[in-house]
């Protein structure tokens, strides 16, 4: 198993038990408690956006990652 992978199955076990919409950290404090590098956590967090287990808002410069509401 690749690190990305790795590190992308923890975060969703993470994040699932999150309400949703909750705002994660950011991906450098993320990097952080991942052990990974800040590079690593980009292509984790662009691979979930695209599958759908976050989307990202704009605030000035910052983006910030949420998790997105449960479809009904």
């Amino acid at each position: 198993m690749t690190v990305q992978k790795d590190v992308k199955e923890r975060l969703i076990d993470d994040i699932e038990k999150l309400p949703a919409h909750t705002k994660l950290p950011s991906r450098t404090e993320l990097s952080a408690q991942y052990y990974v590098s800040r590079q690593t956590m980009d292509v984790v967090i662009n691979t979930l956006c695209r599958e759908g287990y976050l989307y990202a808002l704009r605030a000035g410069q910052a983006p910030m990652w949420r998790i997105p509401r449960p479809i009904l």
